[in-house]
């Protein structure tokens, strides 16, 4: 085990679709013409692609597996021919699910141009909500677009279908892939503060380590407060206290307990935040700890902080990027400068985040996100 201090310088439908639609097509509309699927995209953080042109890519020849029951969005990347009209078109998610049901759900968009990575309305997509049963293990999809005006008869015929020859598996997974997390609020007597976390506040703090982190299920719980009556100038001095805690209160070994610390302002000399870097050892229970300051001036710095800390907590080092210095760095890191290697996008806050533009949320740098 090891110790890394961080510096504080670092159903929902796509498109304002309709639930629900008609499977079969009204009679004045018909496949649209000049427009072709390109990519078939999943993105539960990181993009892995399931269908190329008209063809779907089996499970074996994609880069990560999909996790099952966990949210998730389905985007669609298309091209259109030189002679496109600019309109309204309509994409269909076809759903088959392993019960024999079905779902068809619809989304329309203006479409001028190519389709573009970022922003996410630069292309259709749909949230396939866990809620709804839309993330099912052998869930299968097709998607279709659809013309909404008599316009563009003219233009060739494209690839207006993926899978062309019919539904085919998502891919989900049945994995079972649960984290557990305890907020540990420190009630800070020098200045007698104490984090107020309510519902919002702990939202954020749960979704930024979701969206991140390969999980279907995250259980939280709020401790009661802890005190510290001295002055800090360390974070690292309220770990031994956290772990205290977690032992006394005899909780599991992979539960991770966080403190969450008012000092009035967004640091404490510097640092964001503290952790143990812990191997997978149950018997490393007691120092699977954490501490991160949280500002109320600005909640989402905590929980940035947050994540990167559960991260060490998790076995990761840093991963270096430009401008910045941080130790312990990851040496096998695999993209240039930190950058995230691939497509990345929230399943909640649905923000995108650029390959090359967004940097491993383990490093200082910003904007920061989730690698491949």
């Amino acid at each position: 085990m090891s110790l890394a201090a961080c510096s504080g310088d670092a159903v929902e439908l796509g498109n304002g679709g309709d639930d629900d639609v008609q499977s079969e097509s009204p009679q004045n509309l018909r496949p649209a013409r000049g427009i072709s699927i390109a990519e078939i995209e999943v993105n539960q953080g990181t993009r892995v692609a399931i269908g190329q042109g008209g063809d779907w890519i089996a499970g074996e020849d994609r880069e990560l597996a999909l996790i099952g029951s966990r949210d998730t969005l389905l985007r669609v990347h298309f091209t259109v021919d030189p002679g496109w009209i600019p309109r309204e078109i309509e994409a269909r998610l076809l759903l088959e699910f392993a019960d024999g049901s079905s779902q068809t759900v619809s989304s329309t968009l203006f479409v001028e141009a190519n389709s573009v990575p970022d922003p996410l309305d630069g292309g259709f997509w749909f949230q396939l909500l866990t809620d709804a049963g839309q993330t099912q293990p052998d869930t299968k999809y097709r998607v279709e677009l659809w013309e909404t005006q008599d316009v563009g008869a003219e233009l060739p015929e494209q690839v207006w279908a993926n899978p062309v020859d019919g539904p085919q598996p998502i891919g989900f997974e049945p994995f079972a892939l649960e984290m557990k997390v305890v907020y540990v609020p420190i009630h800070y007597l020098p200045l007698d503060k104490t984090p107020q976390l309510d519902d919002p506040t702990v939202a954020l703090l749960i979704d930024n380590l979701y969206e991140q982190n390969p999980t279907n299920l995250i259980l939280y719980d709020i401790r009661e407060p802890l005190e510290y009556t001295d002055l800090i100038d360390d974070l690292a001095s309220v770990l031994p206290l956290l772990s205290q805690a977690k032992v006394s209160d005899g909780a599991d070994d992979n539960t991770y307990y966080h403190a969450l610390l008012d000092v009035g302002g967004p640091t404490l000399a510097g640092r964001r935040g503290i952790a143990n870097i812990v191997g997978p050892d149950p018997g490393e229970g007691a120092s699977r700890v954490a501490a991160t300051v949280f500002w109320a001036g600005d909640p989402s710095l905590a929980a940035e902080t947050f994540t990167h800390e559960v991260g060490h907590n998790q076995g990761l080092s840093h991963v270096m990027c430009p401008r910045t210095e941080a130790d312990g760095l990851e040496p096998d890191y695999p993209h240039l400068y930190g950058w995230i290697g691939n497509w990345g996008a929230g399943v909640h806050s649905l923000k995108v985040a650029a390959p090359d533009e967004a940097f491993d949320y383990m490093s200082y740098c910003i904007p920061s996100w989730v690698s491949d």
